[in-house]
């Protein structure tokens, strides 16, 4: 409760009680991040244009604020692996765009060696790998 923002918190009572529903549905970072992007969204704005916190939690406004929330990128898949490692032998332009994970997982899976990755000017990020 106490990231909601304090100029629109009201009735606490009523807040707990919705509050402990809504972390068993959803889980206490979820919504915390929820309750931070309603206040970060709304803020500057003035008490006529905001949702008190009594009935944001009440109503379920916070999960406007927890469906909107980007999801995580894709893990890489072995296929993706394979686009890697063809990038690294052929020391695509593309290369310079590759994170170490994607480079690891492309040596995890001996697609391509320490050298090859090194030829291909990943150099900064092979210390990592």
């Amino acid at each position: 409760m106490k990231a909601y923002p304090a100029d629109r918190y009201r009735d606490e009572a009523a807040c707990l009680h919705h509050v402990e529903a809504a972390m068993q549905e959803v889980g206490h970072e979820k919504l915390l991040s929820a309750v931070k992007r309603y206040a970060l969204e709304t803020a500057g704005y003035t008490r006529s244009k905001v949702c008190f916190s009594d009935n944001w939690f009440r109503v379920g406004r916070w999960r406007d604020y927890i469906a909107d929330e980007p999801e995580s990128p894709p893990e890489p898949t072995p296929a993706h692996a394979a686009k890697t490692a063809d990038w690294i032998k052929s020391r695509h332009p593309l290369c310079r765009t590759l994170s170490v994970g994607q480079v690891r997982m492309a040596l995890d899976l001996a697609l391509v060696s320490r050298s090859e990755v090194c030829s291909a000017s990943f150099n900064e990020g092979l210390r990592y790998v």
